[in-house]
């Protein structure tokens, strides 16, 4: 369950996700960064990337996701 705190419409969903391990985290902490990328009928489109910060912020990972309300 995905929450926004500036989102009004409650709590929402995963309804489809895409994820690439690129390599592994090894250092942490680990951080992830979602980005808007457009609207579907069932959902939210959102890349969502995630960094070893503790390695350069090295992307170790990405996902595209669908967040619907249901």
């Amino acid at each position: 369950v995905a929450v926004d705190a500036g989102d009004r419409r409650g709590a929402r969903h995963v309804n489809d996700m895409a994820i690439h391990y690129l390599s592994p985290a090894r250092i942490g902490p680990v951080r992830a960064v979602g980005t808007v990328l457009g609207e579907r009928p069932d959902g939210v489109v959102t890349r969502v990337e995630i960094f070893d910060d503790g390695a350069d912020a090295r992307t170790v990972a990405f996902a595209i996701v669908t967040v619907g309300s249901r």
